[in-house]
Parts: structure tokens; C-alpha cells; sequence
């Protein structure tokens, strides 16, 4: 498919750089990676190590001199959303203002200020106090069932303590994520989690399959393709029924509630270890290892990282890749990013894949059929395990190459 989108066989080429800010265009958004947690989920993909205070505070001096390093000689810039993931950074309790404060410092952020939390975070002292600096959280709470907890090695989320930690926080994002695909799952049993989900207060669900990465260690497969197609066909009739609204390939939102993914922002700049920055021309993924983030900048010189510069097709096909995540597009919105339209890029492929019924044309948008968001399900676990499996598994290894290349 990228062959097919960007017109090339040419591959992506990673080269490893001292990081720098880059050029963004305007509302780009920011993200903040917080690399620690409590107990490691093996199934998570994401870079974590076990928290300790200590740990903390030494990263912390490191983040807080990343973040001077890239923006000290800028003007104040204006940026749509910031969102905090990790890790858990629910851990940073006192440590959120000043991180916040150092932000604003540098940055006006004019929509959602989001944080990953966890169903025990949400219960402890300290959640309530960060709502004076965040106006957005995601929960994961994957698996209300003892089924699905013990197979993930997690404690079950106590629906009811949540519902009424809760209950009238003046929030504008309340997402709950959820698996599926897990072994011996049933539609059933993801049923009952979505209802719980609402119930608890959700404005928004985000369902995913149960990826595999090669690198995690886990003791256990998923379903298989084709029991996740039918589990998904039902998750979509059934938030259909329930008056859902589909807003990207595995989200579903309440109407007239504000939408919010970290995923989809066309440009972000990252700070902290494995965090990504991608800006008009280029990606780059910062180092994923804590010491040497944080050896880097005690010498007072921006961390490592692997940097893609990108040729236009690839760019493209990136920016299409992520909407297609979102399974919709203004016209104007390729036209404005990249200076010419969608038709003129893509002519005939455009053509072919409207006649094929993956996604439909009116005079501004084009949306994604039901069919073109089952394709793109396919398509997205396969990206994931062709790209970033490889990548992150190669950096969460040990050193960074000095050239990587992905096909």
C-alpha cells in the first residue's frame, strides 16, 4: 500500500541526529512523554521503566532543560493541545505544575490539555488537583471482565468507585480505552465493557485490536483476523444503535462532545525519551533509553534521535494515512498543507479507490465508507507491525544505528 500511495519503492531512511526543533506550520500540537510506571504491563508497547521518586526528579531536571534547549531562542508560539502519555504521567503529582508553568513559558495553548491515566489514578487524592491544569483524560481501562484482566496480568477496574470519582468533573474529554481481539474474548464480553464504558461517564471509546508486538513478552495470542472483523462489524452497529458517532477507525463519541486523539495532530512536537516530533519535512523518534536522554542533557546538548527526512509522496501518504485514520478529509485541508490538490497528486488512484467504494466524494469532504474503514483496519495493524514494531523494537535494544531503512 505505500508503494501504491507514494508512487515509490524508495525506502523510508532513518539517520541518527542530535534532535532539533524544526519548522512547524501553525497549530502544531505538543506532547510530552513521562517514561514511568508503578507495575510493567507486558503487553504494552509503549517505553516505560519501574517509577521511583528519585528516578522522577532526576528525569524531570532532564525534561525541564529539553524543553529550554529547543525553545529558549523562540518567540512564544500559539499551539492547538498538549497531551501528557507514557508511562503513566498521572505519577508526576506535584511535579505537573511547575512542568505545566514551564510550558506556558514558551508556549499559548488554545484547545485540549490531555493526560493518559490509569482506573487507580482516577480514585487517588491527587486526580481532582490536576484538573485545574488538564481539561481532558484518556483512561485505560482496557477489560472491565476477570477474564481479560487475568490474561493481561491487571487488576479489574472497579466500574462503580470511578463512575463517582467521576461524576460532574467539568472535563471535556473523558475517553476510555478498550481491547479487542483477546484470547477467548467474546463479543459479549466486549459489550458489557462498552456499556460499562458509558455508564461510567465516557464522552469517548477508543477500541483497539490487540496487536502482538515482538517485542513485548507476551504468554498469549490474539484472535485471529477474522474473528476481529466480525467483533468490529458488531462494535459498530451496536455504537450505532447507541447513538454513537464514529470519528475515527476504532473511536466512537458522544455528539456535540469535543473529540480527541494523540495520534492524528498533522504536526507535534515531542519532548522526552521515544518521543516523536513531526513537522512538514521530517520525523524524527527521540532515543529511547532514560540515561542517555538524560547524559545528553546534563552536557547540555539536545538527546539523540532517529530523523526520516521526507521526500513529498511520503509525506503525503503519511498525512493520508493518519486521516484516513479519522476516515475523514476536507479538500481544503491537502490543498492548504501541501499547496496543491488531492485530484492533482493522486489523479487516477483517487478515481479507482472511489469506484472500489472505500470512501465517498461531495463537493468539500471525502468520507470513508464502512468498507474503505475495513481495509483500513487491516491496513493499520499491518503499518504497525511493518514499521513500528520494527522501529521501536530496535530501539528499545539498545544503541541507535546510524542508518535504518524500512521498506
Amino acid at each position: 500500500m505505500k508503494h501504491w500511495i507514494t508512487g515509490t519503492k524508495d525506502p523510508f531512511i532513518f539517520e541518527k541526529k542530535n534532535r532539533i526543533k524544526g519548522e512547524f506550520q501553525d497549530h502544531y500540537g505538543l506532547y510530552i512523554h513521562i517514561p514511568f510506571c508503578k507495575s510493567i504491563c507486558e503487553f504494552c508497547p509503549y517505553q516505560k521503566i519501574l517509577y521511583s521518586k528519585e528516578r522522577m526528579e532526576s528525569f524531570l531536571k532532564s525534561l525541564h532543560k529539553e524543553i529550554d534547549l529547543l525553545c529558549e531562542d523562540k518567540e512564544k508560539e500559539r499551539v492547538s493541545s498538549l497531551y501528557f502519555g507514557g508511562g503513566s504521567p498521572a505519577l508526576l503529582e506535584e511535579n505537573l505544575k511547575p512542568l505545566i508553568e514551564k510550558i506556558y513559558q514558551y508556549f499559548t495553548i488554545e484547545g485540549l490539555i490531555g493526560m493518559e491515566v490509569t482506573p487507580e489514578d482516577v480514585i487517588k487524592p491527587y486526580f481532582k488537583r490536576y484538573l485545574e491544569y488538564i481539561n481532558g483524560i484518556s483512561i485505560g481501562i482496557q477489560t472491565f471482565s476477570e477474564k481479560g484482566a487475568k490474561i493481561l496480568k491487571r487488576k479489574v477496574p472497579n466500574q462503580k468507585v470511578i463512575k463517582a470519582e467521576l461524576k460532574g468533573l467539568d472535563l471535556k474529554v473523558i475517553d476510555v480505552d478498550l481491547i479487542f481481539g483477546l484470547p477467548e474474548q467474546t463479543w459479549e464480553d466486549l459489550h458489557r465493557d462498552l456499556e460499562m464504558a458509558l455508564d461510567m461517564g465516557a464522552t469517548q471509546i477508543s477500541v483497539y485490536p490487540f496487536i502482538d508486538f515482538t517485542f513485548a513478552k507476551n504468554s498469549f495470542r490474539p484472535l485471529g483476523p477474522g474473528s476481529k472483523r466480525k467483533m468490529l462489524r458488531k462494535l459498530v452497529e451496536k455504537t450505532e444503535e447507541l447513538g454513537l458517532e464514529r470519528t475515527a477507525v476504532w473511536t466512537f463519541s458522544l455528539p456535540g462532545k469535543d473529540r480527541y486523539s494523540s495520534v492524528t495532530r498533522d504536526e507535534v512536537l515531542g519532548f522526552g525519551p521515544s518521543a516523536v516530533t513531526l513537522t512538514r519535512n521530517q520525523f524524527s523518534v527521540t532515543d529511547f533509553r532514560l540515561e542517555n536522554y538524560k547524559k545528553s542533557l546534563e552536557e547540555n546538548t539536545l538527546p539523540q534521535a532517529l530523523v526520516c527526512d521526507f521526500v513529498e509522496k511520503q509525506r503525503m501518504a503519511y498525512y493520508l494515512f493518519w486521516k484516513g485514520y479519522l476516515g475523514k478529509m476536507t479538500k481544503k485541508e491537502f490543498l492548504n498543507y501541501f499547496g496543491t490538490s488531492l485530484e492533482e497528486s493522486y489523479g487516477s488512484k483517487i478515481k479507482w479507490a472511489k469506484r472500489l467504494g472505500f470512501f465517498q466524494e461531495d463537493q468539500e469532504t471525502y468520507t470513508m465508507t464502512e468498507k474503505g474503514f475495513m481495509l483500513y483496519h487491516e491496513a493499520e495493524q499491518k503499518y504497525t507491525m511493518e514499521y513500528i514494531d520494527k522501529l521501536w523494537g530496535l530501539l528499545k535494544k539498545g544503541e541507535l544505528p546510524e542508518r535504518l531503512e524500512l521498506k
